[in-house]
Parts: structure tokens; sequence; C-alpha cells
């Protein structure tokens, strides 16, 4: 089986210049007509494929589902799997998992979970196959064509405000592991610049020396110590039970902060106008060529790195600009932008981090209504109360078949 992650697509930069016609671009941004109707839908969009809160549920969902299986509880992954439309979904790494049409917001699945009734998943089991030792009889009966399977049926309860509160309590670890790895991320990210101007002064040495590498393409720009930094610190090895997928949120949480940091700096060009233009477009293109390779759907452990090293790797070039006259593109200034941003973004996600526990509040109180009335209490306030983070009304839902992370 493969996962069924939708062809997840993430934001290509628009062009500085006007829309022609009705052509539709995946990435509208805030410094166009804010005025237009689609322009904001779309930037909306846009919020949420990078939204850290968003990808928090995304991994607390693969991390409930992963305890689940170990548990050897298949039939509420296959319940959680039909809600949905996952397939296979815990292996997925990846950071648009989820489908933000129909799950909006970071509580809009929990939501929906939470609205469903209860459940009784029926299964049928065949005698005597639980292992141990058969008896004479049931072997004598499997010899006989003639008579059928005897089957026992096991009924297994679906509880979705029991699922939702679990699934909260793996998304309150995380969101404090996430604090934690934040700052390590924010630490690694200021490590990079002082690698990398290392390695070149140590090649420039070289160079004056005469004694030339015979590697002219050297493998490492930069030493990539995240994850060492992450082993070796205090907090990690204070972690009696980590959650499931523990090393793989971290590489993921840095892919995110990766992206969002390029979409925030591709703004910083455009607001900058006319000094940053010839920039915008040069980094527009790069990144729109590398997207599928380094962001969207299924990807390898260290792709983050990977995108830095990348824009590390690339010599300057002449753009021209439309006037005619040229200019100076440095990636090196590029990625020194980036890094820049990443590091201010990564406490901004520590804050939010920070706060998770409190988020949740409006969504467990729905919750314990829920069981109030289950359990045969009227609570004082039993109303409809959403969270204020919920899923759209169901007329603008659009069909689970979409693609995740289409943008319009």
């Amino acid at each position: 089986m493969t996962l069924c992650h939708f062809g997840v697509s993430a934001f290509l930069p628009v062009p500085f210049s006007s829309v022609a016609g009705d052509r539709f671009h995946p990435l509208y941004v805030s410094w166009w007509d804010k005025d237009d109707e689609s322009h904001r839908a779309a930037m909306q969009n846009n919020i949420m494929r990078t939204d850290v809160r968003n990808f928090l549920t995304q991994r607390s969902l693969q991390s409930f589902i992963n305890l689940c299986i170990e548990c050897r509880d298949p039939h509420t992954v296959e319940w959680l799997a039909i809600l949905g439309g996952w397939e296979n979904f815990e292996n997925f790494h990846g950071t648009g998992g989820l489908n933000t049409t129909i799950f909006p917001t970071w509580s809009s699945v929990l939501t929906e979970i939470l609205e469903q009734p209860e459940d009784v998943i029926v299964v049928k089991v065949a005698k005597n196959t639980g292992g141990g030792s058969i008896p004479d009889s049931a072997k004598k009966r499997r010899k006989n064509p003639y008579l059928e399977d005897q089957f026992i049926e096991i009924n297994v309860d679906i509880d979705p405000a029991s699922l939702v509160n679990r699934i909260l309590s793996v998304r309150e670890q995380i969101a404090n592991e996430w604090v934690h790895d934040l700052d390590t991320l924010k630490m690694s990210n200021d490590m990079v610049l002082k690698s990398y101007n290392k390695k070149i002064e140590v090649e420039s040495k070289k160079e004056n020396q005469d004694e030339k590498s015979t590697n002219n393409n050297p493998q490492i720009v930069f030493e990539r110590d995240a994850i060492a930094l992450l082993r070796g610190s205090v907090g990690f090895a204070d972690e009696a039970d980590p959650s499931p997928l523990r090393h793989a949120n971290f590489d993921l949480l840095a892919l995110l902060l990766t992206q969002e940091s390029i979409h925030r700096v591709l703004r910083d060009y455009v607001d900058a106008g006319k000094e940053r233009e010839v920039s915008f477009r040069w980094f527009r293109d790069y990144y729109t060529e590398r997207v599928s390779k380094f962001f969207d759907g299924e990807q390898e452990f260290g792709r983050a790195d990977d995108f830095l090293e990348e824009i590390l790797r690339t010599p300057p070039s002449i753009k021209a600009e439309k006037g005619g006259a040229m200019c100076l593109v440095d990636p090196l200034r590029v990625a020194e932008d980036i890094l820049a941003v990443r590091s201010e973004i990564a406490m901004d996600w520590k804050a939010m981090m920070e706060e998770v526990k409190e988020d949740h509040i409006d969504i467990r109180r729905l919750l314990l209504n829920k069981q109030m009335i289950k359990w045969g209490h009227k609570p004082e306030e039993v109303a409809e109360t959403k969270s204020k983070a919920d899923v759209k009304p169901k007329e603008e839902v659009k069909s689970k078949d979409e693609v995740i992370g289409e943008f319009q």
C-alpha cells in the first residue's frame, strides 16, 4: 500500500506584473490587490499550508495512529482512515498531509471526529485461529470440505470523544518537544554561515598554497549538526517517553520552517520594491523549479539542509532589469536572508507551542459537554459552541477526493 497524499503542492510565487485575464496562480501574496476576493482566499490557503499548528495536528494524528498500530488496534486506524480519506497515513514523511480544503484549521479534523456518533465495528474471527493447540475435533472439521468455517463476532467500540482526548494529549506532548526543538533549530541555524565561511576560508588557504583539493565539488558545504545538537541536548536526554515519531518530527519541523522562511523572504523582497525586484525574480524562479524536489509530497530526511546547501553552491549571476540595466544576484545574500528570517520564525513558533495547552481549552470544553451528556448529566451550558478554530460549514467543504495543498 502506498500513501494517498493527494499530490501535495507547495506555493509557487507570482510575478510582479498583474495577472493576465483569469489566469490563476498558485501563490498570491499580500502586496497585490487586497480587495480582490480570489487573492484573499488564495492568500489564506497559503497561510494554512505552512501554519505550524496545522502541521502539529498532522503529526499528532500520525503519531496516534502509530501508537494504535503498536497496540494492535487496526480497527481505530481504519475508522480514522475512512473519516480522513487517508491510506498508510502514518508512514507519510512530508509537511502537507492534511487537506486544508476540508480541514482548514488546526482543530477542524478534531472537531470533525468529535461530531461523529459512537460506532461499533463488528469483527468476525474464525474459530481456533487465535493460536495455541487445536483440538482434534477442529482438525477433523478442517479436513471436511462439506463443513463451513465457523466464526465468532466481536464488537469493537469506537468512542470519538475518547479518541479526541487521546489525540489532544499526543498533540500537547509533541508541542512540548517542539518548544525544545525550536531552540535547537535556532542554535543550529545560527551556526550554518559560520561553518560555511570557515570551510571557504580553509579552501582559500589551500588555493593560496597551491594545495588545491582533488575534490572540486566537496560534498559538505556546512556542518549538518542539528540532529547531533538535538541528541546531545539536556532536554532530549531527559525525555523518559518521547513521542513515537520523534526524529521524523524534528526533521519535518526544520523543513516547514525553511519553507515558511522562503515565503517570507519572497514577500520581503516584493515589499522592498525596485531595490530587490531582480533578486525576487531570480529567487522566485529558483524556488519554483525546486519546490517539488525539496518540499512537496513524500520527502527524504535532511531536505531542509539539502536546499540550503544547493543555494550556497549556486554561483552569482548577472540578470537584466526591465530598463536594460544589469544587476548582480548573489545567492549567498539570499541564503543569509533565509537564515535570518528562519531564526525569527523559530522563536515565533516556540511561543505558539508554549500556548498549545491553552489553545485546547475550547475543544476540551466541547469534549466535556459531550461526555457529560453521555453520562446522563446535563451541563450548565450544552450549547453547540464551536471552538475558535472550527471547520467550515458543510456546504463550503469540498470533496475529500480533491488534492491536498492545491492552491488557487
